[in-house]
């Protein structure tokens, strides 16, 4: 549903992917590098239903048709998350191009790494690491919680 079978010379076929289709495989990409979709959500200053919609391209109760990007929401993506512009209209469907490097929410980078070195890093090294920083976000969250509330351990 949504793709076309297009004939190239030497009759070789191949399935091309909507504009709508594109966006919403890299909104996955950016939801999944970000951390999760209320990320998206908080750093677009939409609400987390609005984002579900479009990533479950839920219908529209009206027109009976599934939600999609549109162009202001793409670019604003694209310039929430440090992106290039026609980011999210571009299949990164090659291994190289599978994860954004997406910039942080703060206006300073962080880490002694600069982001252009970033690029080198594959799904797998994401998911390490958006892991890691999870793991211990939750643990000095935790540690927060014992000392607001007074107990030990």
């Amino acid at each position: 549903m949504g793709s076309f079978i297009l004939l190239a010379e030497g009759s070789q076929i191949g399935i091309m992917k909507t504009c709508s289709e594109i966006r919403r495989e890299n909104l996955l990409k950016v939801i999944e590098v970000a951390g999760s979709l209320q990320e998206v959500a908080n750093r677009l200053d939409k609400s987390h239903a609005q984002i579900s919609q479009i990533k479950t391209q839920a219908k529209h109760s009206k027109t009976g048709k599934p939600r999609v990007m549109g162009d202001d929401v793409a670019r604003l993506i694209e310039d929430k998350f440090g992106l290039e512009v026609g980011w999210m209209d571009n299949d990164h469907a090659s291994p190289s191009n599978s994860v954004p490097t997406i910039a942080p929410s703060s206006a300073g980078w962080p880490f002694d790494v600069s982001q252009a070195r970033l690029s080198v890093l594959n799904r797998e090294d994401w998911i390490q690491i958006n892991t890691s920083m999870r793991t211990l976000v939750e643990a000095r969250e935790r540690d927060a919680r014992t000392k607001r509330n007074g107990t030990a351990g």
